[in-house]
């Protein structure tokens, strides 16, 4: 076959390569996670800054990629197609069996149309995407220069394809729309992952869970039950004050004034250790601090504001 053989194998092997550098390059900037990606771009990485703008901007990155992939897939095909069936069906010609032989051309090209898929699938799709997957932070910010290169170059053919894909998204009824949105659910499994990994602590997943869903209580959720509130009369005698806030455990009590639902503010067990450490008089009505009422029906999360 020579040397004229193995360059032309060299070159579709290339060929091979570059598409699967389009398909890694595809999945590393859209697995990319955004927040590295953020702190690298903060931290200088031109690569990373790149990245997120190919991400935030499907209608300019999905074509380039395509045409990427396109192009080189055609190329490939074609060279392979007619080349290497050239060189396959010689070699089919000195081949024992006359059967062989007479339907040599059939064959060199079945053979060779094979070849090219296998390869293909294996080193142009399959290696690099799952390289990207277990690498996506590091090869995005290093694939997306050349991306962003290449989107340049192919501009008018890359903003055909984009309003192409717009016009029949239209017509399917569906709106074109860059913008990502993130869930809680997406964020809980990110976490739950932490979780797996041994990056996050189980007590920090259930923490930062329950966080997560403040929004969705409301403030009655949380509310002591009346029969098990603890709270002082304002008239409460000064020697009594200190030992009903060390039985009820808590910082803060509530006053009342009358019946419990007459709450006209609470004191602070720092301000009454303060008065007694100073042997000043324990005066619970010059010692209130108002008291924030709000409706049970407010979410926790803006209680907490």
């Amino acid at each position: 076959m020579g040397d004229g053989f193995v360059t032309e194998l060299f070159i579709i092997l290339v060929l091979i390569l570059a598409n699967g550098f389009f398909a890694g390059a595809e999945i590393a900037i859209i697995a990319a996670g955004r927040g590295r990606l953020q702190q690298q771009a903060e931290a200088g990485n031109h690569g990373a800054k790149l990245a997120i703008e190919l991400a935030s901007d499907p209608n300019r990155f999905l074509p380039t990629v395509q045409v990427g992939i396109s192009l080189i897939g055609t190329f490939a095909a074609a060279f392979g197609g007619e080349r290497m069936s050239n060189y396959m069906e010689t070699a089919l010609e000195r081949f024992p069996n006359q059967w062989v032989v007479l339907h040599r051309e059939g064959i060199a090209l079945g053979i060779v149309v094979l070849c090219i898929t296998y390869l293909s699938t294996v080193l142009g799709e399959l290696v690099p995407k799952r390289l990207a997957l277990m690498h996506a932070n590091t090869l995005a910010g290093i694939v997306a220069l050349p991306m962003h290169f290449l989107a340049r170059i192919a501009r008018p053919a890359v903003a055909v394809m984009a309003k192409s894909t717009d016009a029949v998204l239209w017509l399917l009824g569906s709106k074109s729309d860059s913008k990502q949105s993130v869930s809680i659910d997406d964020i809980q499994h990110l976490i739950a992952t932490g979780t797996e990994e041994g990056i996050v602590a189980p007590v920090e997943q259930q923490l930062a869970v329950e966080a997560l869903r403040l929004g969705e209580k409301a403030v009655k959720n949380i509310m002591r039950p009346r029969v098990e509130m603890d709270a002082l009369d304002i008239n409460t005698p000064p020697q009594e004050v200190l030992g009903a806030l060390a039985m009820a455990g808590f910082s803060r009590l509530p006053i009342y004034e009358e019946n419990l639902d007459q709450i006209i503010g609470y004191i602070h067990l720092k301000d009454i250790v303060r008065q007694q450490y100073m042997g000043w008089a324990i005066d619970l009505r010059k010692l209130l601090h108002p008291a924030l009422f709000v409706p049970e029906t407010m979410p926790i999360d803006r209680l907490l504001l």
